[in-house]
C-alpha cells in the first residue's frame, strides 16, 4: 500500500502524492478488469443468472482529500513523528489517536441477486458482518444465533426491512458509531471523544460534541450496546461512561436498530 501516517510529517511532496493516487487508481482499474473477467466466465459457463454476486472491500484509504485530515493510507494511530511504523521500529511516543474518518469506513457494497435485472441505490446503513447472513439466507440456511449481522436480501429485493440506526466499529482502544448524519468516536483514556456533523461539516474538522449533548447520549448508548454485544461491557468505565444513559435506562442491544 505504501506509506501510512500524516502527509506533512512524512514529507510527502505533491508530486509524490499524485503518484500514490495514480498507483491506487491503477489497482482499482486492475480489480475492475478482473471482476469483469470473472463475470464473463460466469456468463460463458451459463451460470451467471444462477449466481449471487457480492462485491465489497474491507476498508477505504486516505489520500489527502477533503475529509482525510492530512492522512495517507488508513492510519488511526500515529506516532509523534507522524508515522505508524518506521521501518518496522516501535511507534514513537506519545502516540496520537484518530477517528476512522469516512474515507476509510464508508466502503462499497454491491449485491446482485440471481436473475436480477436492473438495480438501484439503497441508503440503508449496512456493515460487513451482514454479508454472511445474506449468503446463508440466499441458500435457505438459518443464521446461527451467535452470528452477528442481518440478511440484506429484503433490502436487495426492495422490501421493507428493519433499518440499522448506526454502524459501529472499534479496536482495543477505540469505539466509534456513525449514523447518516453523525460520527462519534471515543477512546479508553487516550484522548477526549469527538462528534462530527457529517451533514454540516463533511470534512470532519470541527468537534461539535459540546453543542449536542442529546446526540452524544444516543451515540453513547450505541457504543455501550456494541461493546456489550462483544462481551466488553466491563470496559465501559474506561471509555468514560457507564452502561446506561444519563436517565438511568439500561443498555439495550436493539438500540442499533430502528423498529
Amino acid at each position: 500500500m505504501g506509506p501510512t501516517g500524516a502527509l506533512k510529517q512524512l514529507g510527502i511532496a505533491k508530486r509524490e502524492l499524485h503518484n500514490i493516487r495514480a498507483r491506487y487508481a491503477g489497482e482499482v482499474t486492475m480489480v475492475d478488469a478482473c471482476v469483469g473477467r470473472l463475470l464473463a466466465a460466469l456468463e460463458r459457463l451459463s451460470i451467471y443468472d444462477e449466481t449471487l454476486i457480492v462485491f465489497t472491500t474491507d476498508h477505504g484509504a486516505y489520500f489527502g482529500y477533503p475529509g482525510d485530515n492530512g492522512m495517507i493510507c488508513k492510519a488511526n494511530v500515529i506516532g509523534a513523528d507522524g508515522k505508524v511504523m518506521a521501518a518496522g521500529r516501535p511507534m514513537k511516543q506519545p502516540a496520537q489517536h484518530l477517528p476512522h474518518w469516512t474515507g476509510v469506513c464508508r466502503i462499497p457494497l454491491i449485491v446482485r441477486l440471481p436473475g436480477q435485472r436492473g438495480g438501484r441505490r439503497v441508503r440503508a446503513i449496512t456493515q460487513p458482518w451482514d454479508i454472511t447472513p445474506t449468503v446463508l439466507a440466499a441458500f435457505g440456511i438459518a443464521k446461527p444465533r451467535e452470528l452477528w449481522g442481518t440478511s440484506l436480501l429484503p433490502l436487495a429485493k426492495g422490501r421493507t426491512a428493519r433499518r440499522r440506526r448506526a454502524a459501529a466499529l472499534g479496536n482495543p482502544h477505540h469505539a466509534q458509531v456513525m449514523t447518516q448524519r453523525w460520527l462519534y468516536a471515543v477512546w479508553r483514556g487516550q484522548r477526549a471523544p469527538v462528534l462530527y456533523d457529517l451533514r454540516e461539516n463533511p470534512e470532519q474538522t470541527r468537534n461539535v460534541l459540546a453543542d449536542h449533548p442529546q446526540v452524544v447520549a444516543r451515540m453513547q448508548r450505541c457504543v455501550a450496546a456494541y461493546l456489550d454485544q462483544q462481551g466488553l461491557a466491563d470496559l465501559l468505565p474506561e471509555y468514560g461512561f457507564e452502561g446506561s444513559t444519563s436517565d438511568g435506562e439500561p443498555i439495550d442491544a436493539g438500540v442499533l436498530w430502528y423498529t
